[in-house]
């Protein structure tokens, strides 16, 4: 995707994925995430993995999300950039 495809995207959506297709053959996702994970506040590492014991096909990789959910045993506490909610409820069970 160029500067342009972006803006025009932006202007129908206000969320808009930015990704990088990386060859795997010296940079595992582990190491990926290492380099990346001082770069906000949140970071994150999940695969996609396909039947036992298999290889990861896909990794998403990302910092700085616009939004979190946060569980502490009986609280929720979801949050973005403007405002925080605390629920009195368990993840599993919201």
């Amino acid at each position: 995707m160029n500067k342009q495809e972006f803006k025009d995207l932006a202007k129908d959506y206000n969320v808009i994925p930015v990704y990088e297709t990386i060859t795997a053959d010296l940079l595992t996702p582990v190491l990926a995430y290492l380099r990346i994970r001082e770069k906000g506040k949140f970071t994150f590492l999940l695969e996609s993995v396909e039947g036992i014991g298999r290889l990861a096909r896909y990794s998403f990789i990302g910092h700085s999300p616009s939004s979190t959910i946060i569980s502490d045993q009986h609280k929720i506490i979801i949050s973005d950039e403007k405002n925080t909610q605390e629920l009195d409820s368990k993840l599993l069970d919201f």
